[in-house]
């Protein structure tokens, strides 16, 4: 969430950034941060793969629960996108508010009474314990 305002002011300046860990695909637009380069692979490599052990598994329906930040709007894009190339259906996408148990509720609830059964969550590393404690609060998690 930091790369891409450091990335705008860099790049008036005609400064180079390399990121070793910006995964957003946002920063791959090379007319917005010409200056801008990473080590890693973007989300939308990543959320190919998920996509593609998705359907090796033979989940025919998910559902996404995603921090609601430029991070995790561009994951779940990237994981939409991946989703409707194989013909997996996506049940429920809901977002949250990085820490807010409200709306971490919401998306659960959301999620559970869909009936799906595979969830896949985009978060920091700070909220995975809360949204596991919700999740099993709401009777999604076994």
């Amino acid at each position: 969430a930091v790369s891409a305002p450091v990335a705008l002011v860099a790049g008036t300046a005609q400064t180079p950034v390399i990121s070793y860990a910006s995964t957003s695909q946002e920063l791959a637009d090379a007319a917005t941060y010409p200056y801008f380069s990473r080590t890693c692979p973007s989300d939308s490599v990543t959320a190919r793969a998920i996509i593609e052990v998705c359907k090796q598994l033979g989940w025919q329906h998910i559902s996404f629960l995603v921090v609601d930040d430029s991070y995790g709007r561009s994951f779940k894009q990237d994981l939409e996108t991946s989703a409707s190339h194989v013909g997996i259906n996506v049940a429920v996408s809901a977002k949250y508010l990085f820490s807010d148990v409200n709306t971490i509720r919401k998306g659960v609830a959301g999620i559970r009474e869909s009936g799906v059964r595979v969830i896949i969550v985009v978060a920091f590393e700070d909220d995975i314990e809360l949204i596991s404690r919700v999740a099993e609060e709401e009777g999604v998690r076994d």
